[in-house]
């Protein structure tokens, strides 16, 4: 697969994390992932697994990111063989309330891998960007 393929493909995995936020559906939120994927979110919380992935996320757009939208825009990648890459993703986080009401930014790290024909997440890092002064 050429280094194009693979971005198209991170490129579609990052439209579907997009489309699963905007509809608050945890379950499609967590298919991208891999079964034994590991997520650690804004605030430092460790997600182990698909489906607590899933949950985490349903969780909180039943709660305190309900009615939110976020994208998930590809930065850059950097493929590590035919089946690992390393991508950096930007993601813009608009909640009408809750703990972060408002706009967030932030920028993760996200580890992709190939299973079979499928391009999935085995591994997402978010941290909030956070302007340094000066």
């Amino acid at each position: 697969m050429t280094g194009l393929a693979i971005e198209a493909s991170a490129r579609e995995v990052m439209h579907h994390l997009t489309k699963a936020w905007d509809n608050a559906d945890g379950a499609a939120f967590g298919s991208v992932f891999t079964d034994d994927a590991d997520f650690v979110n804004i605030l430092g919380g460790l997600f182990s697994g698909r489906d607590a992935i899933a949950a985490q996320h349903q969780a909180i757009f039943d709660t305190i990111y309900k009615g939110s939208s976020a994208t998930f825009d590809l930065h850059n990648i950097r493929t590590l063989d035919d089946d690992v890459a390393v991508a950096h993703v930007l993601c813009a986080l608009d909640a009408p309330g809750g703990p972060r009401p408002g706009r967030t930014n932030t920028l993760a790290t996200a580890v992709l891998a190939r299973r079979g024909e499928a391009w999935r997440i085995a591994a997402f890092h978010n941290t909030v960007i956070i302007p340094i002064p000066g």
